[in-house]
């Protein structure tokens, strides 16, 4: 059975994966990113699809990482949360969301790329160690011999 800080920490691994390249190709091409966004504006279409897609993967996230007392199970429910939210306003408002995101230009865009690009590694390598630990621990519990007490008389 998974525990909760290995769920997390696959979690993380992935959606540090995910940020790292993100952030890595919008540092590569901003020019294409800030088209996406405004394509991504412009479609009623991608907005709610886009919307429903963070908010289940958020919702999923959330659901799946319960919050307890170890930080990185913290900062990947905090990520969930930040999703669900997302989706949420999208959902919503995402004419309105888009407004806001709209004022992103082509000369800020590789700074977000560069942020999003060391936050994503930085979640990456923790998670990686955290699912170490994980799996270190699952091993330990199953090495660990049952003691099997005498019948009493």
């Amino acid at each position: 059975m998974w525990t909760a800080p290995a769920i997390a920490a696959i979690i993380g691994v992935l959606l540090g994966l995910m940020m790292l390249m993100t952030g890595l190709g919008t540092v590569i091409s901003p020019g294409s990113r800030v088209r996406a966004m405004r394509e991504f504006g412009a479609s009623g279409g991608l907005q709610l699809v886009g919307g429903m897609l963070s908010f289940v993967v958020g919702a999923a996230v959330v659901m799946m990482v319960p919050l307890s007392r170890d930080m990185f199970g913290i900062c990947v429910t905090v990520l969930g949360w930040m999703m669900l939210l997302k989706g949420g306003l999208l959902l919503l408002w995402g004419d309105g969301v888009m407004e806001m995101a709209g004022g992103i230009g082509e000369r800020a865009m590789p700074i977000f790329g560069w942020a999003l690009t060391v936050v994503g590694a930085a979640l990456f390598i923790a998670a990686l160690g955290q699912l170490g630990e994980a799996t270190k621990a699952a091993m330990v519990e199953q090495a660990a011999p049952e003691v099997i007490e005498a019948p009493a008389p």
